[in-house]
């Protein structure tokens, strides 16, 4: 008469496979998740400077400004409010990161 194993479950050979795929799985999308996370900061930027240079340029031609003006501007990370600065006559142009960066107009 033969044995009949009643134990159930899996083997230990089974468990591994199925941790070396999950290895692999993790290993091939976290590369992806972080790329992708750049991409969302890079467009985030943008965004903000593009806002911040409308903003300042509202300001410019409301106000009658002259010249070319350098606007700084800053993003409050907790209510995402625009801040734009009073205009300077001289700066640097360019978003510096994600929540500053100085804008010029005129010119």
């Amino acid at each position: 008469m033969k044995k009949v194993n009643k134990r159930k479950g899996f083997t230990l050979a089974e468990l591994l496979v199925v941790i070396a795929i999950l290895a692999i799985l993790v290993a091939v999308a976290v590369p992806v998740f972080t790329s992708q996370l750049d991409r969302a900061n890079e467009t985030v930027k943008e965004a903000n400077y593009r806002a911040a240079e409308s903003a300042a340029m509202v300001d410019y031609l409301s106000n009658n400004r002259s010249g070319v003006q350098y606007y700084e501007y800053s993003v409050d990370e907790d209510t995402h409010e625009l801040k734009v600065e009073e205009p300077k006559t001289s700066g640097t142009e360019g978003a510096l990161t994600n929540t500053t960066g100085v804008v010029k107009v005129g010119g």
